[in-house]
């Protein structure tokens, strides 16, 4: 994702690389401009939303950078495997509180869950809001949405 981004133009889009005229007619193997951009958005979605299976994982791969005071993570009517959902991951402007809000999930059937997964969250010195730490995933069934908020010392 790192790569991607650092080859992007100053305007946040991919430019194709393109051989010199005395190097001759083969490719630079660079991928084209619309490709680069639908991996950089594949990418940033499995980093906060993955099907994996029968569950559905989100958070997994949430860089650390993210949690920063006043960053939001968002994905809004999002598509999934399990029907749309929503998430929204606020960090308060003092850094000192999270919100995580997840929609309902529908789930089609399947015999998984959502999960949540909060390693980054708890690595990086949040705890529940009642100061307990935090287990290294949350699951709850299908249907039903997540509200969950977070402290940090």
């Amino acid at each position: 994702l790192r790569a991607f981004a650092n080859h992007a133009s100053p305007t946040g889009v991919w430019v194709e690389e393109q051989l010199i005229r005395e190097a001759g007619s083969r490719s630079t193997g660079d991928a084209s401009n619309a490709e680069a951009s639908a991996v950089f958005l594949h990418l940033v979605r499995y980093l906060i939303a993955a099907e994996k299976g029968d569950d559905f994982e989100f958070l997994g791969g949430l860089p650390p950078d993210w949690l920063r005071p006043g960053n939001v993570t968002a994905i809004r009517n999002g598509l999934s495997e399990f029907g749309p959902f929503s998430l929204n991951l606020e960090v308060s402007r003092d850094g000192r509180s999270a919100r995580l809000r997840i929609s309902p999930i529908d789930g089609r059937g399947s015999p998984g869950n959502p999960l949540c997964i909060l390693r980054v969250l708890r690595e990086c010195g949040f705890t529940n809001e009642d100061g307990s730490p935090l287990p290294a995933q949350i699951t709850w069934p299908w249907k039903s949405g997540l509200d969950l908020r977070f402290r940090r010392n």
